[in-house]
C-alpha cells in the first residue's frame, strides 16, 4: 500500500460563508425552476391559468402542502451545501496530512543520503523511489535529488590498493553500490514497462552535468530534456532506445568503455 493518495487536483474548498452559500444555491435553484416553468409553459401554448374568486378549504390545503414543500426543498438544499462542505474540507484535510506527511518522510530520507553509512544512505533512496511512485507531482523533486547525489564528487575504487588505503578504497566500493543503486531507481523509472505505464515517470528533466556515472545503462528510458555536461562515464554506457523529448546535452562529457546509442532519438 503506497504512503499517500494520489493527489486528484481539486481546487480548494470555497471559504464563503455558510449562509451565502445557501443563499446563492437557493437562488440558482429559483431562477432554474422560474425559467423551466415558463418554458414549459410556453411550450404547452401558454395555457390559462384557472382563477377562483372564493378561497375554500381545499385551497387552504393545497396552499400549506405547497409551503411545506417549499420548507422541505430549503432544508434539502441547506443538508445538501452543508454535506459538500464538510466533503471539501475533509479533502483539504486529507491533503494537507498527505503534504506533511510527505515532507517528514522526503527531510528524513534527505538526512539518511548524508549519512556516514552506506545501508543508511541505500534506505533513504529507496525511500526516495517510493515517495515518487506514489506522489506523481513531486516525482521532478525526487529525480532532481537523485541526479544531485550522483553530480557529488566521486573517485572509483580500485583493485589493488596500498595498505594504508585499504579503508578508504572500501569505503569508495559501498560508495559505489549506493551510485549504482540512484542510477537503478532513475533508469528503472524513466523506462516504460509493458502494462505498468502508469508507473512511468513522465516529463522528467534530467541534470548529470559533471556527475560520475558507472556502468550507466539508460536504454530504452523516456526523459523530456537531460544534461551529461562534463559527466564521466566509468565503464559502458548504454542508451539504446533512449528517447529525448527535448535536449540532449553531452559537451565534453568522457567515455571510459564502449558507448551505444543505437535507434536513440
Amino acid at each position: 500500500m503506497g504512503l499517500f493518495r494520489r493527489s486528484t487536483g481539486a481546487p480548494p474548498p470555497v471559504r464563503m460563508p455558510l449562509g451565502l452559500n445557501v443563499l446563492l444555491v437557493l437562488s440558482a435553484a429559483g431562477g432554474f425552476a422560474v425559467v423551466f416553468g415558463l418554458l414549459l409553459w410556453l411550450g404547452l401554448g401558454r395555457p390559462s391559468l384557472p382563477t377562483s374568486e372564493q378561497w375554500t378549504v381545499k385551497d387552504s390545503f393545497d396552499f400549506v402542502k405547497i409551503v411545506l414543500a417549499v420548507v422541505g426543498g430549503i432544508g434539502g438544499v441547506v443538508a445538501l451545501v452543508v454535506s459538500y462542505r464538510k466533503q471539501r474540507l475533509g479533502e483539504a484535510a486529507e491533503e494537507r496530512e498527505d503534504a506533511q506527511l510527505f515532507n517528514e518522510t522526503f527531510n528524513q530520507a534527505a538526512e539518511q543520503l548524508g549519512s556516514a553509512e552506506a545501508p543508511v544512505r541505500l534506505a533513504g533512496m529507496y525511500t526516495l523511489e517510493r515517495l515518487g511512485q506514489n506522489t506523481p507531482e513531486q516525482q521532478q523533486t525526487i529525480a532532481n535529488v537523485l541526479c544531485a547525489y550522483l553530480r557529488m564528487p566521486y573517485t572509483p575504487p580500485v583493485d589493488d590498493p596500498a595498505e594504508e588505503d585499504r579503508e578508504e578504497n572500501e569505503r569508495r566500493k559501498q560508495e559505489r553500490e549506493v551510485r549504482l543503486t540512484a542510477q537503478r531507481i532513475l533508469a528503472n523509472n524513466l523506462r516504460p514497462k509493458k502494462g505498468q505505464e502508469d508507473r512511468h515517470w513522465k516529463d522528467i528533466h534530467l541534470d548529470l552535468t559533471g556527475a560520475t556515472l558507472l556502468d550507466f545503462d539508460f536504454s530504452s528510458c523516456q526523459v523530456d530534456t537531460a544534461l551529461f555536461n562534463g559527466a564521466q562515464f566509468s565503464g559502458d554506457a548504454l542508451f539504446n532506445e533512449a528517447l529525448f523529448g527535448g535536449n540532449a546535452r553531452f559537451d565534453k562529457a568522457r567515455f571510459g568503455g564502449n558507448t551505444w546509442f543505437g535507434e536513440a532519438r
